[in-house]
């Protein structure tokens, strides 16, 4: 689909000058300029004269996008416009040239086609350049998906969200291409979009065959409008005090085939955190998980649940969970398994102080730790960093998933943060490692934490799992499949 845009290009003169008009655009990147008229050229007297383009996109024509991708190897980035290279971003696609002739002084000016709009504050205008976008974006939600191998399969939903970028009705057909032996149901899905803007979903079930076995598929979806294929969507990045820019996304989910398991019989209870895709992660497994809620943790009844996780820096943004931790810890003492995921230094503190950055400074000793101990600020930066098993016997590395060298490997951006300082010989550390970098000198520990509180356990978790699940780590969720897998011992 070609969309076509019509642009009004003004010249102010304070005084009289003669000028040159040309009938296209100096650059437009693979788009097709045509002005409303041939070129303009003569003498103007001071005032304000205006002229009107429209330009086409072209079948060809890149997307608005940076002219790097993220490359194969973790932090890196590939060129896929190397004329670009250097640049802040990729240059404007559509660009105004106007060569002008003051007082015997020839000049040439240049500035990129900009959109206004109204912006979110009051009175406030905002501007970005001409965005190329496909005339349909697609996306493909969750861009991860886990199936277990064990026993029951369960087949995984897929929701393709299409959203239409031009101004005239269309319709649409989805599908989903899955590998071969797979299965997707239905076999495609027909859209139809009545106006600019609308986004529609499609619901896919997708079946794994029956010998298939452990590994990463691919699932791609694809929207057909007459001849022309849809396979990406955009990413906006906006905020109130930037410009707004595009990122192109493939609509593509990785789908891990993996030989994990967890317990019969187990229920998550889970606090969410900031930014927190662990629960998610969770549900992949096939592990019934409630969302908690204040009034769970002041009044509901609790031993139900097998496991309760706290996400990532929930002690920090929860405060209904600090005020409950001691209910909580009463629930453990009675046979409940805890598993914390990482904090930052607030979790020291009872009440986090007034003063900016006081909680990251002045180290104490948790109030919510069974024990004492604290929050620090160690990390292992390297993803690749060798990772030492304390505790080989620990459940948690050998039921019902026996954690292996190779559960270590793809991991991304780092191994742990916010490591635990355990100063009380009750608990027990599980694992250890050292990073490669001088100046993060020394063996690590606090990465896994484990102790007893009564009939139950507490287990805190400074291993970055937060980042491994969401990227498709295999090994992350096989160890999170064991933290979930404790049965809850009654008193």
């Amino acid at each position: 689909m070609r969309l076509i845009w019509l642009f009004t290009a003004e010249l102010c003169s304070q005084s009289a000058s003669s000028f040159s008009w040309p009938s296209r655009s100096a650059r437009t990147r693979s788009l097709v300029a045509s002005s409303c008229g041939s070129s303009e050229s003569g003498s103007a007297a001071a005032g304000r004269l205006v002229r009107r383009y429209t330009v086409t996109v072209g079948a060809g024509a890149r997307l608005s996008q940076p002219y790097w991708k993220r490359g194969a190897r973790p932090g890196r980035f590939d060129l896929e416009v190397p004329a670009d290279e250097s640049l802040p971003w990729s240059p404007p696609s559509v660009v105004g040239t106007l060569r002008f002739t003051a007082h015997s002084v020839t000049s040439t000016q240049t500035a990129p086609a900009i959109y206004r709009y109204e912006g979110p504050l009051v009175g406030g205008e905002k501007q970005h350049v001409v965005q190329v976008v496909p005339a349909l974006s697609v996306r493909l939600t969750p861009e991860v998906a886990v199936v277990p191998l064990g026993p029951p399969r369960a087949q995984r939903e897929f929701r393709v969200v299409v959203t239409n970028n031009a101004r005239a009705e269309t319709s649409a057909v989805a599908r989903l291409e899955v590998p071969p032996g797979w299965s997707s149901t239905p076999r495609e899905a027909p859209l139809r979009f009545r106006y600019e803007g609308e986004e529609i979903a499609a619901r896919f079930f997708v079946n794994a065959p029956a010998l298939a076995r452990d590994g990463v598929a691919s699932v791609q979806a694809v929207v057909s409008e007459g001849n022309h294929e849809f396979r990406e969507g955009i990413q906006v990045v906006a905020y109130p005090h930037t410009e707004r820019r595009h990122l192109v996304t493939p609509a593509a989910a990785r789908v891990l085939t993996l030989d994990v398991r967890t317990a019969p019989g187990a229920s998550i209870g889970y606090v969410m955190g900031p930014g927190d895709a662990v629960a998610d992660a969770i549900r992949q497994l096939g592990v019934p998980l409630t969302l908690l809620d204040t009034d769970d943790l002041a009044y509901r009844d609790l031993s139900r649940y097998s496991t309760i996780v706290t996400g990532i820096r929930a002690y920090e943004v929860r405060s209904d969970l600090r005020s409950y931790h001691p209910r909580l810890m009463r629930w453990v003492e009675a046979g409940g398994n805890l598993v914390v995921l990482y904090n930052r230094a607030s979790f020291n503190w009872l009440v986090p102080p007034l003063r900016p950055g006081a909680a990251d400074a002045e180290a104490s000793l948790s109030p919510f730790a069974p024990y004492p101990a604290s929050v620090t600020s160690n990390r292992i930066s390297d993803e690749t960093a060798p990772l030492t098993i304390l505790v080989p016997g620990s459940l948690l590395f050998t039921s019902p998933n026996r954690i292996g060298p190779r559960d270590w490997e793809g991991w991304v951006q780092e191994r742990g943060m916010q490591l635990l300082d355990a100063r009380d010989p009750r608990y027990v550390q599980l694992l250890a490692g050292t990073d490669p970098f001088p100046k993060n000198p020394g063996e690590q520990k606090g990465l896994l934490v484990e102790t007893t509180v009564g009939r139950g356990t507490w287990t805190y978790v400074g291993l970055a799992l937060f980042r491994q699940l969401p990227a498709g780590t295999p090994g992350a969720y096989r160890l999170l499949a064991n933290l979930i897998s404790r049965s809850r011992r009654p008193s």
